[in-house]
């Protein structure tokens, strides 16, 4: 059995307590898992609640890496997971799914806003074919019927097919066509479209 002989607020953490038993550090804890666990010096504690203490740290520290992974733009649930298992590769599937729930319940993990948020910076910014978008989708696990849904509201490729060629007026015809060819867009598109322009003749 091993005895709390001391709980401390960390130094550049006020909001995370420093645990010790029988006189050495062994972890910290958020104060609201302190509080809600009601730790206190002279509490004993044997292997397997040690064990516990140690896995609800790890998901902290977990937990607020995630939340800084999305502090620099909108992830979908596969890219956090995948990210989860970076930080933690033998971290247990109980403890992933947890944090995944947590995420949830403070909003900043939903798929469907996240396709609307990625479709809507593609059009504004990068803009391609729905099919390349569709692909992309796919590729960051986000489900078909998201997909679907997220896709057919862009109303289709010809806006974004023109917004193209105007950005890339400086290229020549042949690398223009390559050049939508690899964004996903239709031959027949793409030769009405790059036609149209007497510049790319």
């Amino acid at each position: 059995m091993a005895i709390i002989t001391k709980i401390s607020v960390g130094v550049r953490r006020k909001d995370r307590a420093n645990i010790y038993l029988d006189g050495k550090f062994v972890l910290s804890l958020s104060l609201d898992e302190v509080v809600k666990r009601g730790l206190a010096k002279g509490e004993e504690f044997d292997e397997s609640s040690l064990g516990n203490l140690a896995s609800v740290s790890e998901e902290e520290k977990i937990f607020e890496k995630i939340v800084n992974f999305i502090s620099y733009r909108p992830r979908s649930k596969k890219e956090i997971t995948e990210r989860i298992k970076r930080y933690a590769p033998s971290l247990h599937e109980k403890s992933k799914d947890q944090i995944l729930e947590k995420l949830a319940k403070l909003q900043l993990v939903n798929d469907r806003e996240f396709a609307h948020w990625f479709v809507t910076s593609r059009a504004l910014h990068r803009p391609r074919s729905s099919r390349h978008l569709r692909s992309e989708l796919y590729a960051k696990g986000i489900s078909k019927d998201i997909i679907e849904e997220t896709v057919s509201k862009l109303g289709g490729d010809l806006e974004a097919i023109k917004k193209i060629i105007s950005k890339k007026a400086n290229l020549s015809r042949p690398k223009l066509i390559a050049h939508l060819a690899r964004l996903g867009f239709s031959w027949e598109l793409i030769k009405g479209e790059v036609d149209k322009d007497p510049d790319n003749e």
